[in-house]
């Protein structure tokens, strides 16, 4: 997936704690992790269609 655009949000710490944790048991980075919750955010929402997994 060809990433184009760059996002900059602010959240709370708390937020930022989780998603580092569920970063860290994935073995991920959080800006991975970050990019996968918005899109599965997105597919729930049915806003984007569910794409084709990454290898």
């Amino acid at each position: 997936m060809k990433k184009d655009v760059s996002l900059t949000v602010r959240i709370d710490e708390e937020m930022y704690a989780a998603v580092k944790k569920l970063a860290a048991k994935d073995e991920r980075t959080v800006r991975w992790m970050f990019r996968k919750l918005a899109e599965e955010a997105l597919v729930a929402r049915k806003a984007l269609r569910k794409r084709k997994p990454e290898i």
